[in-house]
Formats: structure tokens, sequence, C-alpha cells
């Protein structure tokens, strides 16, 4: 894109800069001038009328640029003084006589005394500030003898105001050139903040919240849109926070250092989130940042999260939700947090029902792509040609009734995430080919495309069969099962861990009846008993749903429905059921050799897995587990638990 013109104002305050300025103008094409001969006092409301008509720096003697400086907002470039000019100009006005008058403005231009001896002349200077000090310094400069005044056009007017002789100080086209290319760098690196604080300004007022930025004494230095349409205009910069907020509290983020998140409060009758945050640099607090949520968008904004959630696209679930007692879980659950840590492919082996999905889900989270997609693909619940599309997406065209602009497979969706593979015994054999691929290639091709989409995805797959039986059955391909089983997790049934059903019941008693509002139920010990020699061939889902009708029947007045009338129904359902492996050669467990001998396991687990599940919240753990605090502290002293 061509960029527009710089605009340069100059203030010719002397005949010869006048001169040089319309003499080398021609030269910068991409420059547009705006030419005052004012100066001093008289040039402050050109300079103002200049900016209206958009310069973006200002050329001038260095009086003039002094006081142009204090009083305007764009960049004031003086021009430079070259000493051949000086001592040409110096020379010249030596001919009046010896003593010659030299009004600065401020301070010594440069070291005079080394001019004096090499011209052989004494150099008088007079000071001024402005147009009126200029010409009492003129007057000063002929009570002290001077023969002539050297300097621009209003030192001429104060000269001729008290017959003094008057002579300029030439500006030659180099010093005029070297204050246009100043001032064109200057005017170009303006034009670049300002584009850049363009920018961060868009940032801001792109997003949904209202912001405000201020320093550290309250002072408004930044706000977007959104803030100042919540607060009707009254955001103003230079203005402090306390014009809007009365109360000091809105600044003790500024005071204290510390951040204050998401507290909701009443502005203009509508209610808002509101976050207060301190800026610190090197450890000191030099501003802060106040972010300004309406209720209504964050509400929408969790439906946003909601449906992202109902898509599978965020695992739910960590290793603190898998509820155990025993021995043989733990193992488990230590393996798999440390085959989180990797990133190579796990297979998770165990009967329906036993929670791979839990083990999954707790193995993204726990792993270095927790903060990207978890996908779910249930590779039993469709048929071939509809899993291939699924898996691996297609393009416009590929089928009949495919989307138009194609469609992206769950594999894309996983990109820098984790796919996890459910099922996987129960895939097709077309399908697996395309399977092995990617696992070997890391690329996918959509249906009915040819172009090869690179993908960064974890695959976690999930089998309620061995595999290796699959294998040796002809229905699963050996070098797909081989890049499948490099990290293998085998979750034991129910049956083989005892320990763990009183602790999951106990467990699932506790969320149903709080799920619904209802009553927990308790069962006696004989009914725990049988339920502890029971098989449970559905595993922790057949626990869980046996817990929910649990506390439904004995809250609800059902005739004929009694909790041991449950247990009993139960029961018969497995009556026929043979016993096989571990589980045929174990000995009969008696009330008193499982509930009283695992009492306290069973009791430091459930407490343990409350504070998980509480995030170690004492107070809130406690009242789930319907004891009081002081209990809740005896006991974890009792058993060893070590709080996190």
């Amino acid at each position: 894109m061509k960029q527009k013109p710089l605009k340069l104002g100059v203030f010719a305050s002397s005949d010869s800069l006048m001169k040089a300025i319309l003499d080398v103008r021609e030269e910068y094409e991409d420059i547009d001038f705006l030419i005052s001969g004012k100066s001093l006092d008289d040039a402050l409301e050109e300079g103002q009328k200049m900016i209206r008509q958009g310069v973006e720096a200002i050329i001038s003697r260095r009086g003039t640029a002094h006081l142009l400086r204090q009083h305007l907002k764009v960049p004031i470039v003086s021009l430079p003084h070259f000493t051949v000019e000086l001592i040409a100009s110096l020379r010249k006005a030596s001919a009046y006589g010896r003593k010659v008058l030299l009004p600065c403005f401020g301070d010594d231009l440069i070291d005079l005394g080394t001019l004096s001896k090499l011209l052989n002349i004494e150099i008088v200077q007079g000071y001024y500030t402005d147009k009126k000090s200029l010409f009492r310094s003129v007057e000063w400069g002929k009570q002290q003898g001077c023969s002539v005044a050297l300097g621009g056009n209003r030192t001429r007017e104060a000269a001729q105001a008290v017959g003094l002789p008057f002579v300029e100080i030439a500006v030659s086209h180099e010093e005029v050139r070297a204050a246009i290319e100043n001032a064109r760098s200057v005017a170009i690196s303006n034009r670049a903040y300002r584009t850049l604080a363009s920018h961060y300004q868009g940032i801001l007022d792109a997003a949904s919240e209202g912001i405000i930025a201020v320093d550290v004494k309250g002072t408004i230095s930044a706000a977007n849109r959104v803030a100042r349409r919540i607060f009707s205009g009254k955001i103003t910069e230079g203005y402090s926070l306390l014009d809007i907020f009365p109360s000091r509290r809105f600044l003790r983020p500024l005071a204290e250092g510390q951040a204050i998140m998401d507290v909701i409060e009443e502005i203009e009758g509508q209610k808002y989130l509101v976050s207060r945050i301190p800026i610190f640099n090197d450890d000191e607090v030099v501003g802060g940042i106040y972010f300004f949520k309406e209720i209504g968008e964050v509400l929408e904004a969790e439906k946003a999260v909601r449906r992202v959630l109902a898509r599978g696209l965020v695992a739910k679930y960590n290793f603190s939700d898998i509820i155990y007692a025993s021995s043989l879980m733990n193992d488990v659950v230590e393996t798999a947090k440390q085959f989180a840590m990797t990133d190579s492919t796990v297979l998770l082996v165990g009967e329906t029902g036993t929670g791979k999905e839990l083990f999954a889900h707790s193995i993204h989270n726990s792993s270095s792509r927790k903060k990207g997609p978890f996908v779910t693909v249930n590779c039993a619940a469709l048929p071939e040609s509809l899993l291939e599309s699924e898996l691996f997406g297609y393009e416009e065209g590929a089928f009949t009734g495919s989307r138009k602009g194609g469609k992206a497979g769950r594999f894309e969706m996983a990109h820098r995430g984790t796919i996890f593979l459910d099922e996987i015994d129960s895939t097709p054999q077309q399908v697996q080919i395309r399977l092995l691929r990617i696992l070997q290639e890391k690329e996918v091709i959509r249906i009915g495309g040819d172009r090869k989409i690179p993908i960064d995805v974890r695959v976690v797959a999930a089998s309620s069969r061995d595999l290796m039986d699959v294998v040796k059955n002809g229905t699963f391909r050996s070098d797909l099962f081989f890049r499948l089983n490099v990290l293998k997790i085998e979750i034991p049934p129910l049956r083989q861990r005892p320990e763990d059903i009183l602790v999951l019941l106990e467990h699932f008693i506790h969320v149903t009846a709080k799920q619904y509002g209802l009553k927990a139920v308790t069962l006696p010990p004989h009914l725990l008993d049988r339920l502890m020699r029971y098989s449970w061939p559905g595993n922790v889902r057949q626990l869980r749903n046996f817990a929910e009708r649990l506390v439904l029947t004995s809250n609800l007045p059902l005739k004929n429905q009694g909790v041991e009338k449950l247990v009993n129904e139960l029961m018969a359902s497995d009556s026929d059921r043979p016993l096989t492996g571990p589980e045929a050669c174990s000995p009969p467990l008696s009330t008193h050799s499982i509930i009283d001998a695992k009492k306290n396991e069973i009791e430091k687990a459930l407490i343990r897995n409350t504070l998980e599940q509480c995030r170690w919240n004492r107070t809130l753990a406690a009242r789930q587990l319907g004891i009081s605090r002081t209990t809740l502290w005896r006991k974890i002293k009792l058993f060893g638990i070590q709080c996190e």
C-alpha cells in the first residue's frame, strides 16, 4: 500500500531561512510543507493551525522550537547551527565594531570564547525566553556598548526599535536539509508509533469485555470501546478512576499488589463480573488493568463451553475421579499416571464397565496435551462406511449427501491433543489399514481426496477383549496390534478386587442422593456381605446403576420394592454364572473377615477420594461425608493422610 506524503510545518523566521526552504523543498516529493514566517509567541496560534491541518512534525529556530514544545503535542525539530555559517555571520557583524550582541534562547549556543579569539571580537550574549524578553535583551546589549546585533527577524525588529545595526545569522541549504531529514525521521517514527498504538487500541476494542488501564495513582491511561459504553462516556484519559468509582477499594490492587478476580459489581444498574490486576515492573507496582464482563455475556460463554463439552472435545475426568481402596487398583492407577507423562500410544484392556473411558480421560488430563482437544470415537457404534468418514473426514463430493466444502475427521479435530478409540477390537479390516497408516505416517487423507494433512495426535485405544486373541482369530491385523500395544494397561474386573466394592457403593450412593436431593441409604452388614460375594459381571457400571436404584427405591413409597428384595434380585441374576479365574479358588468371604477387617482401609480411601474431589477443602469434604470438620481432621491424623 502506497504511503501518503508526510506533512511538515516550517517556521522560517529569517529571510535566509525562508529562501533556503523555498529552494530545497522541491527535492522532497514525499513531503508536503506548510511554511510560516512567524516566530516566538506569534508562532503558537499558527502551530495549532498547522496541527489541525495534519502536520506530523514542525521545524523552527531553537527559541521558537522551545516555546512550541511547551504547548504543542507534535514533534518539534530545531534547526542546527553549523559553525561555518555562524563564523561567516560574526565576521560580517565585526565590520560594525568589535563588540557584537548575540541574543540566545536559554543558554550558550557553543563555546563562544574560541570564536571571540579567532575573530578578535567580543561576543556579548543576551538571554531571552519570549518576544518581550528578547526586546529587553537587545536594549540591554546596546547599553553595554554593543555596536551590532546578530540573529533572526525578531532580533532585527528589536534592533531596529533601539537603533542598533543588525546582521542576520545566515542559514545554508545544508542546514535546512539536515533539519528536514531529522524531521522526516521523527515523523516516520511517530507515524509508526501511532499505527502501533492504533493496533493496540484495535485489539482492546475487539475484546468483548470492558478494559481500563491506569497508572499507579489510578489515573486512566487507556480504555476500550466496551468500557466507554459501560460508563456512558465518562472514561477519559487523564481522569482518575476515583471519578468513576468513589470507593477507594477499587485501588486496592495497586496498593496491595494483589489481583482481585471475578467480583460481582453493579454499575449503572447493570451487574458485571469485575477483575482487577496490578501491573509490575521489576517487582514494583506501576499500574493496573480492570476488566468488566457483563453477567449476561458470561452466561452465554458458559453455554458455549457446555456445547463444546457436549461434542466430546474436552476430557472431563481426572485420576482423582477413580474410586478404589485395593492395592491392585492402586498399582494400575500409578502405572497409568506414569504412562500419561509420556507421549506414546496407550492400550487399555478391561471388561465392559471397568472404567476404560475414565482412564482415557485421566491420562489426557495428566499429559502435556491436556490443553489440547480430547476426541472420543466408539468404533463399535458406527457402520464401516460411516466410521471411515467420521475418523478420517471427507472432501466435497466424495459421496452422495456429503457436506459442501467437506468435513474434517476426528483425527484432524484431535490435532495437538488425544483421540480415544473405544472398542478398537470391533474395527473393520478396511478401517484398520487406514488407522495403521495414520499411526505410521502421522498424516491423514480425507475420503475422496489426495491431500496429505499432517496431524499431531496421541492415540489411546480401548478393548474389552484381549487383542492378541482377536489377532489369532484373524479379525484384527497383527501389525496394527503391535502399533497399539506400546503401553498396555489391564484394568481388573470388580470381582478380582472386592475391597473396592464397598468404597464404590458408598461413593455412588452419596453421589445419587446428592444428585436427586434424597437421603442416602445405609445397608445392614448381612446385605453388604452378600454384595461383596457377588461377581458383578457388569463391573463398576453395574454397581453404579444398582446404587442409584437403591437410593431411589428406598426414598420412594413403592410397594414390594425393599432394599433386601433388590439385593435378592441382583443375586438371582448371577446364580447360574460359573466362577472362573482367581475367584473360583478363593475361600468363602465372611462378614467379619471382609467388612470389619477392611473397614479402616475402606474409610481411609473414601476420605482421601472425597478430599481429592473437593480439592483438599476440608470444610467441603466434611460436609460431603456427613461428618464434622473436627471428626474429619481426627481421621486424617488417624489414617496418616498427607494433605496436599
